[in-house]
């Protein structure tokens, strides 16, 4: 099995539904809900890969920013031209 370091927050880009965009602590669930509450976070909008194509660009695109957490996952022999 191969382990990958990635950061426990989003850093600049979120990558997927669900990417963890903030953290909490607090002493009471009272500070907890109001500090919650106080985050703003804005979204722009990325353009959605939903072709091999476009994964391969964007995976290209990545490495020409060396984002340090990108992180590509080929199974089977795809990576051949046979899925």
């Amino acid at each position: 099995m191969h382990s990958v370091a990635r950061p426990i927050l989003a850093v600049e880009r979120v990558r997927f539904v669900g990417d963890t965009v903030a953290l909490v602590v607090a002493e009471t669930e009272e500070q907890a809900q109001s500090a919650a509450e106080a985050i703003d976070i804005v979204y722009e909008p990325l353009a959605a890969i939903v072709t091999a194509e476009d994964a391969l660009a964007a995976q290209r695109s990545a490495r020409a920013r060396a984002i340090p957490d990108q992180l590509v996952l080929l199974t089977g022999k795809w990576a051949a031209g046979t899925a």
